[in-house]
């Protein structure tokens, strides 16, 4: 009887236990956008609301951390080379133009 409480107790642990994230795509097609939002006298702005988008129709609003830092995710492929991605915070509004070597399927992709 025990026996059995215990392997419910366990069982239910295990259940229930947060499971690890991983990325769903492969390095070739993560392009991660980051920067800092900060005022006029270089002083990280907190809590910023960040919208991004890209003409594919992925949008991702984030916020800044304490030091003014934000970081997303789009999942782009090689024929995405060139593209624009629009960065918004506030009424400040920044282009990026997606860059990488295309058919790196090794590095990193990314903008900060």
């Amino acid at each position: 009887m025990q026996l059995a409480i215990f392997l419910i107790f366990i069982l239910s642990l295990v259940t229930i236990t947060p499971k690890p994230a991983f990325a769903t795509h492969e390095v070739d097609h993560r392009y991660i956008v980051s920067g800092y939002v900060r005022d006029a006298e270089g002083n990280a702005l907190k809590g910023v609301d960040v919208l991004l988008e890209h003409k594919s129709g992925q949008k991702f609003k984030v916020k800044t951390n304490g030091l003014g830092y934000y970081e997303t995710l789009f999942h782009l492929h090689d024929d995405n080379l060139g593209d624009e991605i629009s960065v918004t915070a506030g009424t400040e509004v920044k282009k990026i133009a997606v860059a990488f070597k295309a058919g790196d399927k090794v590095t990193h992709r990314g903008e900060r």
